[in-house]
């Protein structure tokens, strides 16, 4: 164990004549992704934003990785630590593919996606067009308490005035 205690010690040396030469590498962007790698061995799901954390961690390692091999003379054994680090540029490049920077999964993740995506607006617009053409009918008609489409439990809701609620069929959510 003196032998290891003294490794750790000259690798610390190291770390603070790089402090004191005030070199720019930092630890911004790291996170602590062993559970999530762990998780994915057993087929657990990785939510996108902890997909972006793993690859700015990725990221980090790349740049420090490379930044200390340049610096291999005045650092070696930092070098050395660092050079064990696993780029993984192509999971970098497939996480980048397949989620936004807002933790939002692209419609170009796969052609599956896309296509649900596409027929889940297609669906969307329609019912826009339905709902609106109810609206402006019943605008006329005086039935309307305001001529807005709002969402009640996630269902559209069109606002009719109590006294006329059994002149448009539908179904009565509440009364006011």
């Amino acid at each position: 164990y003196a032998d290891e205690a003294q490794a750790r010690l000259r690798e610390t040396g190291e770390a603070r004549a790089m402090i004191e030469a005030k070199v720019n590498l930092t630890l911004g962007g790291v996170y602590d992704v062993r559970d999530l790698a762990a998780g994915s061995k057993r087929s657990v799901i990785i939510e996108p934003g902890d997909l972006l954390n793993i690859r700015s961690t990725l990221r980090r390692a790349t740049t420090i990785k490379r930044t200390l091999g340049r610096m291999k003379e005045q650092y070696p054994l930092l070098s050395d630590l660092a050079q064990q680090a696993e780029e993984c540029i192509d999971l970098q490049d497939a996480i980048g593919s397949a989620i936004e920077d807002t933790a939002e999964v692209k419609d170009s993740a796969s052609a599956r996606l896309a296509i649900i995506r596409r027929e889940m607006q297609v669906a969307f617009d329609r019912l826009q067009t339905r709902l609106n053409r109810l609206l402006n009918v019943h605008a006329k008609s005086g039935y309307l308490q305001e001529q807005l489409i709002t969402t009640r439990n996630g269902r559209y809701v069109i606002p009719i005035k109590a006294d006329h609620k059994g002149k448009i069929p539908g179904i009565v959510h509440d009364s006011s």
